[in-house]
């Protein structure tokens, strides 16, 4: 009788298998919006906005639209001395179409940008710093928004936004 000998498994074997089911998991862990806002143009998916998205491999942004307005608010998300807070407490903005332009400037803490109220659910991916993006809104109605940083709500990363 003969012994059979196993022939060792290719060393790319065990890492092309994790690789597999990690890609799997990440797939399989989608998120959808848990307020159910998609209601009118106000709150749209918008998969794959180039500079809304944040780097490549994070989920895209959720509830901005496409383009830009000619209403622009600039928000500092963290600077050197204050890495987990926004430039200003208070930002204003007309009714109507506005464009968020976020910078992170916080040195090496990554931020994320979301805006909630008044049926309005909307946010980026994570981004790192020195990231700069774009975010667009349609027909803001008048009213007080909160502007956070869901990474960095509990320690007090949040504005509010008002619009007249």
């Amino acid at each position: 009788m003969r012994k059979r000998l196993l022939r060792p498994l290719p060393r790319f074997l065990p890492a092309l298998l994790l690789t597999l089911l990690l890609g799997a998991g990440i797939v399989a862990c989608g998120s959808a919006d848990d307020e159910g806002n998609a209601e009118g143009p106000r709150v749209v998916e918008t998969p794959g906005i180039v500079g809304a998205a944040g780097p490549a491999g994070l989920p895209p942004a959720r509830g901005f639209d496409v383009g830009t307005a000619d209403q622009e608010v600039e928000i500092i998300a963290g600077t050197e001395s204050a890495p987990l807070a926004f430039d200003q407490a208070v930002y204003t903005a007309n009714a109507g179409d506005v464009t968020f332009e976020v910078t992170n400037n916080s040195g090496t803490t990554q931020h994320q940008f979301t805006i909630r109220g008044n049926g309005v659910h909307a946010q980026s991916g994570q981004f790192n710093s020195g990231f700069t993006g774009e975010y667009t809104l349609r027909n803001l109605l008048p009213g007080e928004y909160e502007i956070l940083c869901q990474f960095h709500e509990q320690v007090g990363m949040r504005a509010r936004l008002i619009v007249k």
